[in-house]
């Protein structure tokens, strides 16, 4: 077993302050926090219940819909703005699937077997995919961000933290809210609420957003602007809770759109070209001293005419609508809580989500070129190009033709291009007992957890297309399955010191269905399949080899190429600490957890033989335990003014491990239930 140790040690420190407010907007903006309205606290459910923030051993930040509003965050990835430690790069595509990022634990990946290091829940259900994240911020009640592993109560296991997403609740009075938001690059923003209650036993909440902004980097190729903003997002909120009867619940129905042009990349010419290494043989596209010394010149040429906010390059994976992204949600949340009698409560949460997701974009940043009919790797030149040669010899760009088939011609897309489409369903069903019992000296949660996911996932590699690579577009119908049993137990000797224990059983599931096929020559998914009708050549990337026998694996018949395989995982993880309140607005505490990221399939691999097994070759799991030490305060003044300090201190260690194959199947299944001698796909949207 090979083990990877990382080591670090970070102290974090986060102070706050609230300015003088009146009476009574104190008790409104208290209440807004979810804050209790007899001591002042911000509540917070990082353990499943509510607490107050100063209760709980662990480095948590919380931001209300004031501050939310006061700081102009209006989308996911602008929290770091106001949260210390959190931090967020975007994928490739842009902002429309951000990344977090807490204490040193990221994964970046998009693909349906890659589990993120910081977990996003939205009311207390897991968003695994994060595509169109950024539609869902609005009437939000709060967000709470859990710094480091989240090893007991949460669903999905993370090694790096959580972020909580708590949406405003059904009330009983009438009332909402409205709001306009106007700015520069003809940004405008609609948002706005209403509150109905339709006996003093139901009530409902509607809420919604619209939200449009221009984009600001021009696209010297086609002359649009992208980085744009184009989101829609609504919800519907019921709250029943009959008279007389010990039992509420909660019914959440959402969903979004985001439909926008994409994120647009700078290439510099420095990144062209390896020390003695030209560019025939980085991209290897033409092979001759001649293609590449036209190819380079051409690529720093462009690249070096860019302005500040200019680049270049037209997606061939672009939606015929002239679009890169395009993704739709829905969720369906069910929370339902019985009150067994004033120290115990039963607790069952049921979650849905559907998510559709294309996106492309050209990561390299520069025009691609088109040659007459008849191009090949072993003639092209710049005699052929279509548009004339400009100064020095260097090609002119593309201008607004899109390479591939629609533009008729022949083309050598300059950089990297890549487009991911993921179709994805999941189901999530919680249980959990929680209570106190002893007259309050012992506190306690037990519950269960079950979560299933399937879908399909296309995507290509991040290789150039043109006439004259090879290009792998891996497709996978993955299943990805966690099942648990947690428990957790708080005893508080006497009134000043708690000490908590708690530990989760995991054991999660991995299919891959997984097919590679490699392209011959121009290939372009319009035809909505894999494989193009129009008869593009291809081969299939998935080898026999001496462990896998693949009777319908013929090599050269990609009709056929399947492979499938299950792999499993289990892990034992923990949280214990200890706290000592000198004050009741003072907090000493130790905690130690540990986390744990399931292990899974590689999506984007795109081979698979004896000697390089990489399809059903499993990547290893993760584990990190961390040891913390933390100060929390709070003070008062007679004149009405707060201010608190949070310190904390962390050490991390983490280890991966080898994951094993405990079964492999050598035909294929569908996972919808139907029997299918060959593979389908979705169609692409559009």
């Amino acid at each position: 077993m090979n083990y990877i140790r990382r080591y670090s040690a970070v102290l974090a420190l986060g102070c706050s302050t609230l300015a003088i407010v009146s009476p009574a907007m104190a008790e409104q903006s208290m209440q807004d926090q979810g804050a209790s309205a007899d001591s002042g606290a911000i509540v917070v459910t990082a353990r499943r219940k509510e607490e107050r923030l100063m209760d709980v051993p662990a480095a948590i930040s919380v931001i209300n819909a004031e501050t939310l509003m006061a700081k102009g965050i209006t989308s996911p990835t602008q929290l770091t703005q106001a949260i210390p430690s959190l931090q967020q790069s975007s994928s490739g595509f842009g902002n429309s699937t951000p990344h977090f990022l807490i204490r040193g634990q990221r994964q970046q990946l998009e693909f349906m077997q890659s589990d993120q290091s910081v977990g996003v829940y939205i009311d207390e259900v897991v968003v695994p995919r994060q595509q169109g994240l950024n539609a869902s911020l609005f009437d939000i009640a709060n967000v709470q961000v859990l710094k480091g592993p989240q090893g007991t109560l949460f669903g999905k296991n993370q090694t790096g933290g959580a972020i909580l997403f708590t949406s405003q609740t059904p009330q009983n009075d009438f009332g909402g809210y409205g709001s306009i938001t106007i700015g520069d690059y003809q940004a405008r923003k609609v948002e706005g609420a209403i509150n109905i209650p339709i006996t003093d036993d139901l009530q409902i909440r509607l809420a919604g957003q619209i939200n449009r902004r221009d984009g600001y980097m021009h696209n010297i190729s086609d002359d649009r602007y992208y980085g744009d903003t184009h989101t829609d997002g609504w919800r519907v909120s019921v709250h029943y809770a009959p008279g007389g009867a010990p039992i509420e619940n909660w019914l959440i129905v959402a969903g979004s759109t985001q439909k926008e042009l994409g994120a647009l990349s700078k290439q510099f010419a420095s990144t062209i070209g390896l020390p003695g290494v030209g560019t025939s043989g980085l991209f290897t596209l033409f092979g001759s001293p001649e293609g590449d010394a036209l190819y380079t010149a051409a690529i720093r040429a462009q690249a070096a005419s860019f302005g500040r906010w200019e680049s270049g390059g037209v997606s061939p994976y672009q939606l015929p609508n002239g679009d890169n992204v395009d993704i739709k949600n829905f969720s369906v949340t069910n929370k339902t809580e019985l009150h067994i009698n004033d120290d115990m409560t039963l607790r069952n949460i049921f979650g849905y989500r559907y998510l559709e997701s294309y996106q492309s974009a050209n990561i390299g940043g520069v025009a691609g070129f088109h040659f007459i009919p008849g191009t090949t790797a072993t003639n092209a030149s710049a005699s052929r190009l279509v548009l004339p040669v400009g100064p020095n010899g260097v090609p002119q760009p593309a201008g607004n033709i899109v390479c591939g088939p629609q533009s008729g011609y022949n083309c050598l897309a300059v950089g990297f291009y890549s487009f991911n489409y993921v179709e994805q369903r999941q189901i999530s069903e919680e249980l959990n007992l929680l209570g106190s019992m002893m007259d309050g000296k012992l506190d306690y949660i037990l519950g269960g957890y079950y979560f299933r996911e399937h879908g399909v996932q296309i995507t290509s590699n991040f290789v150039p297309i043109s006439h004259a690579p090879r290009i792998g577009i891996p497709q996978n119908e993955p299943a990805n399955q966690s099942t648990a049993i947690f428990g957790q137990l708080t005893w508080h000797p006497v009134s000043t010191i708690s000490v908590t224990a708690g530990l989760r059983q995991t054991w999660d599931k991995r299919e891959t269905n997984a097919r590679t096929v490699t392209s011959l020559r121009d290939y372009f998914p319009w035809s909505g399949g894999i494989i193009d009708a129009d008869g593009v050549d291809a081969t299939c990337a998935l080898q026999d080899s001496p462990t896998t026998t693949l009777p319908n694996n013929t090599p050269g018949n990609p009709d056929n190429c399947l492979l499938s395989a299950t792999a499993k995982f289990k892990k034992l993880t923990y949280t214990a600490s200890v706290d000592w309140h000198p004050t009741p607005d003072t907090l000493v505490y130790a905690v130690t957890r540990k986390g744990y990221r399931s292990g899974g399939f590689n999506h984007s691999a795109t081979l698979q033989s004896a000697t390089n097994p990489t399809v059903l070759t499993p990547f290893n799991p993760e584990t990190v335990t961390d040891y913390e030490v933390g100060f929390k305060s709070n003070w008062r003044f007679d004149n009405g003014m707060r201010a608190g300090l949070n310190v904390a201190a962390y050490y991390n260690k983490y280890k991966g491990s080898v994951a094993k194959i405990v079964k492999l199947e050598h035909a294929w299944r569908r996972l919808d239930g139907r029997n299918d001698d060959g593979f389908q796909v979705a169609p692409f949207p559009g």
